[in-house]
């Protein structure tokens, strides 16, 4: 399934050539016009019998009066309105356009789409966060926050394996936040054979929790130190004291001067003492971020993902596979599986996120 998101991910980046890379739509104002409202004076009078026969003078005078009067007050008005300085009009008019101005050259950093299963959304104008509604391990989201700080974990684990720095690359694991939840699925698992330890997982929502807890434990259990092993290795029947302190043994024994964890590193993640990993170019504000989670799950404050995170920089186009993240008493921790490098589409050359983004967008609505 995962491989078909990638497929697809690909495909859209490809057409994104078809879409043009600059913002040309700016956002239309509506011209004010200005009214004069018309001043009219209406009297009521009365019309008596000794005033009916008044000399056609006097009436002419009273007329001539009357619009004498009219005239001083349309001058007024007008003279208001031309009187004010020519700089305040103008720096209204120059304020108007550069809020117009402004707001179309704002870049877009947040947005949502849904296209056929998938819900994609842009982050902060850099992540793009894509969720395959099919996929049945999903049972939560990762929010805006919690998708960047995938990106981080999973950034901090890779930047210290290109730079070939095994104390750091350990750090990123940060094992030691994984005791607590270590500690209460190994009381669980004594409680049922293994299968029954299954069910029980299924059965109150935990089991991608354990999946990935698993694996971590697996990786641990090949990098840690003999005693170490032989600490967690027999806890059957144990109390939680004993789980608590043995698990606490095996995640400290994990550092560069352990033989074990020399011998055995390379084949169990992506560091590569011998020939290195390839390091990021330049990451900056055209780099692009893309994570799509085949599992995800929170349990209280608990967050377990595991999925892709790719990085497109300039030229290269960096796949971090299989990566699982944890977040336990607000740290994360990551696990890249493994990684691929290749050249970047030409077709997709000179985009940032947020152009991407709407080329996804573009495709995904015409095919």
């Amino acid at each position: 399934m995962i491989k078909k998101i990638l497929a697809a991910m690909t495909a859209l980046a490809m057409c994104a050539g078809m879409v043009s890379c600059g913002n040309s739509a700016e956002k239309d104002t509506d011209d004010k016009g200005t009214e004069s409202a018309a001043v009219t004076k209406t009297e009521k009078t009365e019309k008596p019998e000794d005033k009916k026969d008044e000399p056609s003078e006097k009436k002419e005078a009273d007329s001539t009066e009357n619009d004498e009067s009219s005239k001083a007050e349309e001058n007024s008005e007008s003279k208001t309105e031309d009187d004010k300085p020519a700089d305040e009009s103008k720096s209204a008019s120059d304020n108007k356009q550069a809020d117009s101005k402004a707001e179309s050259s704002t870049p877009l950093l947040n947005d949502e789409t849904v296209i056929g299963t998938s819900t994609m959304r842009l982050i902060n104008g850099k992540v793009i966060y894509v969720e395959d509604s099919s996929a049945s391990q999903l049972e939560s989201s990762l929010s805006d926050d919690e998708a960047c700080q995938v990106v981080e974990a999973a950034l901090r684990q890779y930047s210290a394996a290109s730079a070939g720095d095994m104390g750091a690359f350990i750090d990123s694991f940060d094992f030691g936040t994984l005791k607590g939840p270590l500690v209460d699925l190994t009381e669980l698992s004594m409680q049922y054979d293994e299968n029954g330890f299954v069910d029980i997982l299924q059965q109150n929502g935990t089991y991608t929790k354990f999946i990935i807890l698993n694996e971590a434990v697996n990786l641990m259990s090949g990098i840690c130190t003999d005693e170490a092993y032989e600490g967690v290795s027999y806890l059957n029947g144990a109390d939680r004291d004993t789980i608590d302190s043995a698990i606490d043994q095996l995640s400290s024994s994990i550092t560069p001067d352990n033989g074990n964890c020399a011998a055995n590193i390379d084949s169990l993640t992506i560091y590569d003492s011998a020939n290195g990993v390839e390091p990021f170019e330049a990451l900056g504000d055209d780099t692009i971020y893309i994570v799509m989670p085949a599992y995800c799950l929170h349990v209280g404050d608990e967050l377990y993902f595991k999925g892709y995170v790719t990085v497109t920089t300039e030229n290269r186009y960096f796949e971090l596979c299989n990566t699982d993240v944890w977040r336990v008493g607000g740290e994360y921790g990551a696990y890249i599986g493994y990684a691929s490098v290749s050249d970047r589409p030409a077709e997709s050359a000179g985009l940032n996120a947020a152009q991407l983004w709407e080329a996804m967008k573009q495709s995904g609505q015409t095919n």
